[in-house]
């Protein structure tokens, strides 16, 4: 099924469901694999709760949120089909990695770099907003068959542009669910270096209001685009004229920078 065909089927799938997210109406969002887009009525919700934690932060946080956050585990456990006990909300990845972190056998002379911050409480509480948002959008099946449409279909237009090959070449694209990557047409003396990386993200960001991620592996650099409900297919076009641009520049000079 196209993206084309599948949105018949979702009406309000694309473009149109930029209004509910907070884009620049100039930019072109192709990297929600690193950095996820809030809904309005999710910020909404979220801009509610934090509210009522200002009115009296020791009632919300002694009293009230505790209850709150397990409505919260017991929605996430039916949506992933768990029991509510086996589901953990971490504030952010660093948390989580923390935790991780601290099952490792640790010896003398190793090290780990650490930032503290403060903790919105208010986040994990807009989970329900987040999901009814997404139950409006038709459910998690239709959410992913539409996302894994597109990044087929864009992977293939964008693979047609750049002229290079998508990283997943197995029969019917079996390991591609709602990113893919697609090779990059740099020289093979074009190093990864912070240079490099910071001139890809400062022409797509700043020249071409576009952005996907690039990455070096295993000699060869490539972009990874992800599909989301508010992308087309044209998203992936403009991305891959934006990635031929940056990529002529760096072949014809700019390349310098040590091995990572």
């Amino acid at each position: 099924m196209t993206p084309e065909s599948l949105a018949l089927q979702c009406p309000g799938y694309g473009h149109r469901l930029r209004k509910y997210f907070a884009f620049d109406p100039e930019f072109v969002p192709l990297n929600h694999g690193a950095l996820g887009a809030t809904p309005r009525p999710v910020l909404d919700a979220s801009n509610v709760l934090t509210l009522k934690f200002e009115f009296n932060p020791d009632d919300f946080l002694w009293l009230k949120y505790e209850s709150k956050l397990n409505e919260v585990q017991r929605q996430i456990a039916r949506l992933v089909n768990a029991d509510t006990d086996e589901c953990v909300l971490v504030p952010n990845v660093c948390n989580g990695i923390n935790t991780i972190l601290r099952n490792f056998e640790w010896r003398e002379g190793d090290a780990i770099v650490i930032r503290f911050g403060s903790v919105d409480v208010t986040i994990a509480l807009s989970i329900p907003a987040a999901l009814q948002f997404r139950e409006s959008l038709s459910g998690e099946e239709k959410i992913n068959a539409y996302c894994r449409s597109l990044a087929l279909a864009g992977g293939k237009r964008l693979a047609g542009n750049i002229g290079h090959t998508q990283v997943d070449q197995s029969p019917e694209r079996v390991w591609t669910a709602n990113m893919v990557a697609v090779e990059l047409p740099l020289p093979s003396d074009v190093l990864p270096s912070f240079e490099i990386m910071r001139f890809i993200q400062v022409r797509l960001l700043a020249l071409h209001k576009v952005y996907a991620s690039a990455f070096y592996h295993n000699h060869r650099w490539w972009t990874r685009a992800s599909a989301q409900v508010y992308n087309e297919i044209s998203d992936f076009e403009k991305v891959g004229y934006a990635l031929l641009d940056v990529c002529r520049e760096i072949a014809q000079g700019y390349r310098r920078g040590p091995r990572l």
